[in-house]
């Protein structure tokens, strides 16, 4: 009974740790685009969500499942270029992140890496910008997407 009991207490405390969907509401209410960019390698075209508006930039990949991540990528459209930081609270994957200026040049791609003990790293370029774009990592590697590339358009 013993036993039973503590199961039951750590049970919601384990939760957090391990839960993950396929989609959250967040990522669901995305609309869905093909980002184009011109590479040193040629034209790419890559199909995203689109994160436009407060709470689908909150949710980001939050609470994903490693398989669902590497599916898909998520593009954050902001209403003007500023100097935020991304987190990776709650992901379940590494993720890359790329981030755009205003006039859409690539300024920086980083690898996140997910959250160990107390060491929890923000990751920001040094710029400016007003668009991100994150997938799994690797992604930009396998792609040859790399700073200085340039956002062609994002076709609805």
């Amino acid at each position: 009974m013993a036993r039973l009991l503590l199961a039951l207490v750590l049970l919601p405390l384990a939760a957090p740790a391990w839960a993950c969907r396929a989609v959250t509401p967040e990522v669901a209410r995305m609309h869905t685009a093909t980002l184009r960019l011109d590479t040193a390698a040629g034209e790419v075209a890559i199909p995203v969500r689109v994160a436009n508006e407060a709470v689908e930039w909150r949710a980001g990949f939050q609470h994903i499942c490693p398989t669902s991540i590497r599916q898909q990528q998520i593009w954050f459209a902001f209403p003007y270029a500023s100097r935020g930081k991304f987190h990776m609270n709650n992901v379940h994957a590494p993720l890359d992140i790329a981030f755009f200026s205003a006039d859409g040049k690539l300024l920086e791609v980083f690898e996140m890496k997910i959250y160990r003990n107390n060491h929890r790293p923000l990751y920001g370029p040094a710029r400016a910008f007003k668009y991100a774009l994150e997938a799994h990592a690797g992604y930009f590697r396998l792609h040859r997407i790399a700073p200085g590339d340039r956002l062609i358009g994002l076709d609805k």
